[in-house]
């Protein structure tokens, strides 16, 4: 969602700006490919996987606690109007996320256990 130009390609962002955006999307990835390789195991490591998506998805979500940050809406809000996204869509598709990872989660550990 980031590689465009309201955010990597935006021609009004400063180099360091689009620095720490690809620094996140390079995160992201990362802590993705990590977590499939947790899950891709002999022994699968569900805890290891969940912690790690978690990390990505919760630090969107608390993004919002620094100063000046807003979500994607801020920038394009008649685009936004248009397609119905929440003034926090960032907020709303992260607790979203850690809500299917704990979900996931914890089906996983119930299946362990059985």
């Amino acid at each position: 969602m980031d590689w465009n130009r309201t955010h990597l390609l935006n021609p009004q962002w400063t180099a360091h700006a689009r620095f720490h955006d690809a620094m996140t999307i390079a995160l992201g990835t990362g802590l993705g490919a990590l977590a499939l390789r947790a899950l891709l195991q002999a022994e699968p490591d569900v805890e290891q996987a969940a912690l790690l998506t978690a990390l990505f998805w919760g630090s969107q979500g608390a993004a919002y606690a620094f100063p000046g940050t807003d979500g994607a809406a801020a920038d394009v809000p008649e685009l936004a109007g248009r397609l119905g996204i929440s003034p926090r869509a960032e907020m709303v598709s992260s607790a979203g996320m850690l809500a299917v990872i704990g979900v996931g989660y914890l089906l996983a550990r119930q299946q362990r256990s059985s």
